[in-house]
């Protein structure tokens, strides 16, 4: 899991295109990733936080 970031924006806006990502005014933090990460483990994927300081 990597945490969503709006850095591409400005790249459609450079090409002339619509951004058709959704917006996220909040980046998820190291604790939401590890939530998720957990919660795909629980369905027996293979998951890693990938935003993880270790």
């Amino acid at each position: 899991m990597l945490p969503y970031h709006p850095f591409a924006a400005s790249r459609y806006e450079a090409l002339g295109k619509e951004n058709r990502l959704p917006s996220a005014d909040a980046v998820p933090d190291n604790n939401a990733l590890e939530q998720a990460v957990a919660t795909l483990r629980g369905y027996g994927l293979t998951a890693v936080n990938g935003a993880a300081d270790d």
